[in-house]
């Protein structure tokens, strides 16, 4: 990461330094029903990119002809990686996609998956998310 000082000549390796700021792998904590595989973080500068894989130990039921599911809590994402405002994210296994959301207070949950689907006992789910913060 460079950090810009008065007087500092501009050059391609100086720009094209992408250093994170801060990053972490741990402090991710899942919710009842399932497990982390892997959590990163990381900080450039203002811009939070997290990226959590968590697998199912309890399936999650779809109602017949619908892809809303009760909002299910995933995990929390530790103090200092958490959004300002709520963001909508998508989620994805390899074999099914759904919706889902991160809260400022650091609570991800589950709302959606693909019609008629449901999230069977050791499904592997991820999800990324980038935004900024103050």
């Amino acid at each position: 990461m460079t950090i810009w000082q008065p007087g500092m000549r501009i050059t391609a390796a100086r720009q094209n330094d992408t250093t994170p700021t801060d990053s972490t792998t741990s402090g991710l904590v899942a919710a009842t029903g399932f497990t982390v595989t892997s959590f990163s973080g990381y900080r450039f500068f203002g811009v939070v990119s997290v990226n959590l894989y968590l697998q199912a130990t309890t399936g999650v039921t779809v109602g017949a002809n619908t892809e809303n599911i009760t909002d299910t809590q995933f995990c929390t994402i530790p103090e200092g990686w958490r959004p300002q405002d709520i963001l909508s994210v998508s989620w994805g296994s390899g074999a099914m996609v759904g919706e889902g959301i991160i809260r400022p207070n650091g609570i991800v949950d589950l709302r959606s998956v693909g019609y008629n689907t449901s999230i069977p006992v050791g499904a592997n789910i991820r999800m990324s998310a980038c935004y900024v913060t103050p």
